[in-house]
């Protein structure tokens, strides 16, 4: 059988997750996300205080050469691990200037420059 280097078979999200040092504000409480992708985020909870599937406001606070960038999205929680105490969200729709912080912020982070349009 082959294999690829460097994927790992139980890899299957199509944005592979981060855990660069982003803040998420969520219902009016910050809270540190654990890990996240252009796809969504999981985050620690210890109570559940909105509505599954629901679209709810977030502000995603990402670090920036010139301080942070707040990004107003929506979101939905689409999975709870009460074990863990961790709450997984899906962002409804990502703007074109949201996808573009963000894929800078993940170039940055791996080193490379982001590619041009």
């Amino acid at each position: 059988m082959a294999r690829v280097v460097g994927v790992t078979r139980s890899e299957r999200r199509a944005n592979r997750r981060a855990t660069a040092p982003v803040r998420l504000v969520i219902e009016g409480e910050t809270v540190p996300i654990l890990n996240w992708s252009l796809g969504g985020f999981v985050i620690p909870y210890k109570a559940l205080w909105t509505e599954w599937q629901c679209p709810v406001p977030v502000k995603l606070v990402v670090p920036d050469d010139k301080g942070e960038v707040e990004l107003h999205l929506e979101a939905r929680l689409v999975r709870q691990d009460r074990e863990r105490q961790q709450l997984a969200g899906s962002f409804l729709e990502l703007s074109a200037d949201a996808f573009a912080v963000l894929n800078r912020y993940v170039a940055r982070r791996l080193g490379a420059s982001p590619r041009s349009k």
